[in-house]
């Protein structure tokens, strides 16, 4: 008791602001350099593994259709490391076309290869949206939504207590808090992606027919 009495008047001072704001950040860091060494050596040891494999197996091939099987597949791999997209061949060409236009970049033409879709009476992929991805795309929006109130509003109870060592807690709950609504909002985000796409397609084809 008398340490914790001893230790009041350190944690409830401004320094320890400082001191537990410098440890938050240090783990952080710390946290960050581990995760990025992790992806390094997954990208090394598992995402061009197959690649590999798929090079090495071309190098003996020697049936006509085995070696153009290998060489398709092989295309579709690099597309799928360049992209971080695995699909089929024209759907791959659809989204090069998406591509070419300059107007999406890598992580939206990841959004939008979740909606490319072959009718069955077309030969040509098209952007897609299902009754499912719209109900799909509220709920994401309305739970990141209630997250995102959640953590603010335990920062401000945390805040209000005076104690600086809370007011860091709220902080942090804060940010994991945001961390966690952007996990949620992925759906509502793919879902804005694509319907300004879809939009600016239709716009570019009722342009095309004009001209002509």
């Amino acid at each position: 008791m008398d340490v914790i009495q001893q230790l009041q008047p350190l944690l409830n001072s401004s320094y320890s602001i400082f001191v537990a704001a410098a440890a938050t950040l240090a783990v952080l860091m710390k946290i960050l350099s581990h995760i990025i060494k992790a992806m390094d050596w997954h990208d090394k040891h598992f995402v061009r593994k197959r690649l590999s494999r798929l090079r090495d197996i071309r190098s003996g091939a020697t049936n006509t259709r085995l070696i153009r099987y290998l060489d398709d597949a092989t295309e579709l791999e690099l597309f799928r490391i360049a992209s971080g997209v695995s699909t089929s061949r024209s759907k791959m060409e659809y989204l090069l076309e998406l591509d070419e236009t300059g107007r999406w970049n890598r992580m939206q033409l990841q959004s939008l290869s979740k909606f490319v879709a072959l009718q069955p009476d077309s030969k040509t992929p098209v952007l897609s949206v299902t009754s499912l991805d719209k109900l799909s795309a509220w709920t994401s929006g309305i739970s990141t939504l209630l997250i995102l109130f959640l953590g603010a509003w335990c920062l401000n109870i945390l805040v209000r207590a005076g104690s600086p060592i809370l007011g860091i807690s709220g902080l942090l709950l804060f940010g994991l808090a945001i961390l966690f609504a952007r996990y949620l909002a992925t759906d509502c985000i793919d879902y804005l992606i694509v319907t300004r796409a879809q939009r600016y397609l239709s716009l570019q084809a009722q342009m095309t027919e004009t001209d002509q």
